[in-house]
């Protein structure tokens, strides 16, 4: 009897002990989603992360936005605080931006002055009022520079103060979803305001984060992801989204309210990027009978073409591998050229490097090629291809059928 009653005893050992591991491992892993994170993130390509550290409103178009899935467990007291501290956060992230503005202009300022302030001492001679009145104006803008330099550091510092603030409430009150188990089966809805909506899909995905602590490296995003844009001008993306459950985890319906602007940079000089920059005179290129533009995916290809009164255009170009056109050359050894297809004015001539005996190529709309006749320039190492359209391109090392 003594030893029956030993073994139920521990029987009801390990029966209580493994239940325990049990409620502990669901505490642990079983979190379901209950909130949409409202701020969108990037990811960082050098970072190889979704960056928290700084919400965004708006990027270039083709950029995909990250909204963090959150488990939160929050008492009324605790969402209100985070409340506060996420407007303070957005109040102090805008007095830096609005003071980095002026200290731009101020800068910007301070070089116009020091640029009159020294064609007046070549003048002194002339007229020692226009000196020191050209003095005095520097000093003064000068001035301006440093105490904005020091109100933008101090609001710098104030934003940081804030973003830890929000950081601490935020980790002691709110889980970010880690857990396969919490999204698998999930069902996205979206509905966008305008008809020809830029949104490529609506996904659920996981990322490694950056940017902000947190108890897990790699998080569940809502990721939406944008259509490259060839529009000039910056478009409002905005619409709602819904996430709903069933089975397991299972939630009602959550929402999530976007809006976003996309548009893409302008050009800072006539050095073309691999993704696509507004160019217009004085901003992107002067306006010059003989424009150089050269690229960033291909720095020893050069594009050559007036400018003058050439429109607003949106250029972009890359020597990405294209895989579909390579595998039916396996035989051949393949670079290639990829214009987004910006048409200028005038013809121009596009110089693309390559060795003396390639074969170049215009690939069509359908992906087919068609044979180039270019010169070949031995001084630049380029063929010179006449055209007012930046194309797509293959060169290669021996002649293709095509």
């Amino acid at each position: 009897m003594k030893q029956f009653l030993a073994l139920c005893f521990a029987l009801s050992l390990v029966l209580g002990m493994n239940a325990v591991a049990f409620a502990k491992k669901n505490d642990e892993i079983l979190r379901p989603v209950t909130a949409i994170g409202a701020d969108a993130y990037l990811y960082d390509e050098e970072m190889s992360a979704v960056n928290l550290a700084e919400p965004v409103s708006g990027a270039r178009y083709g950029a995909t936005f990250y909204y963090p899935l959150l488990s939160q467990s929050l008492d009324s007291g605790a969402g209100e605080m985070i409340s506060v501290a996420q407007t303070l956060l957005s109040q102090r992230r805008e007095t830096v931006r609005e003071i980095t503005a002026r200290y731009e202009d101020a800068q910007q300022e301070a070089e116009a002055k020091a640029a009159v302030l020294q064609a007046a001492e070549l003048l002194a001679e002339e007229g020692e009022a226009v000196l020191t009145d050209a003095r005095t104006e520097f000093q003064a803008a000068e001035k301006q520079v440093t105490q904005l330099s020091q109100e933008l550091a101090d609001a710098e510092a104030l934003l940081n103060k804030a973003r830890q603030a929000l950081e601490a409430l935020s980790l002691s009150q709110i889980h970010f979803v880690h857990e396969s188990e919490a999204v698998d089966g999930i069902k996205i809805k979206s509905k966008w305001d305008e008809v020809s909506h830029p949104v490529s899909q609506v996904a659920i995905e996981k990322h490694k984060v950056t940017g902000l602590a947190t108890d897990q490296k790699y998080l569940y995003f809502l990721a939406v992801e944008t259509q490259p844009g060839d529009r000039t001008e910056a478009g409002d993306l905005s619409g709602t989204i819904q996430l709903r459950k069933s089975g397991s985890f299972d939630y009602d319906e959550m929402q999530l309210q976007v809006g976003l602007t996309l548009a893409h940079p302008q050009a800072e000089s006539p050095v073309i990027p691999t993704k696509p920059a507004i160019f217009t005179e004085g901003v992107g290129f002067s306006g010059d009978a003989r424009e150089e533009f050269t690229f960033e995916a291909d720095p020893d290809s050069y594009f050559i073409v007036n400018t003058l009164g050439q429109s607003e255009l949106l250029i972009g170009a890359t020597s990405d591998f294209d895989p579909a056109i390579a595998e039916r050359y396996p035989q051949a050894n393949l670079r290639f050229f990829s214009g987004n297809g910006a048409a200028f004015n005038k013809v121009g001539t596009l110089y693309l490097a390559a060795e003396e005996n390639s074969f170049v190529y215009q690939v069509d709309a359908d992906g087919a090629l068609h044979p180039v006749d270019a010169e070949y320039d031995e001084w630049d190492g380029t063929f010179a291809i006449r055209t007012k359209m930046l194309g797509r391109y293959v060169i290669s090392d021996i002649p293709l059928p095509v």
